[in-house]
């Protein structure tokens, strides 16, 4: 919800899963546990010089699980279709 707004799960688009997905690909791993991002909002840790940006595996892991939560949306009838799927990056 930091990055992409707290939304209606219906009001969700492929842009903002795509902008979603090109954000985590900026951020560091473990962001909480690391103390000069803690305390940091996303556009500030954004703006620093030098973060090392997550993996490729860990950014897939995070559509995965935003994926299971469309999927369950689908299931239950709250969106006619699940728009996460597809939407990994290449592991390479």
């Amino acid at each position: 919800m930091e990055i992409s707004s707290d939304l209606p799960i219906n009001q969700y688009d492929h842009q903002a899963i795509r902008q979603y997905k090109e954000t985590l690909g900026l951020l560091p791993a473990n962001r909480n546990k690391i103390e000069k991002y803690r305390d940091k909002t996303i556009d500030e840790i954004l703006a620093l010089p030098d973060v090392k940006p997550m993996a490729v595996n860990s950014i897939n892991k995070n559509i995965r699980r935003l994926g299971q939560l469309f999927k369950w949306s689908v299931q239950n009838g709250y969106i006619e279709r699940n728009i996460v799927e597809g939407m990994s990056l290449p592991e390479t």
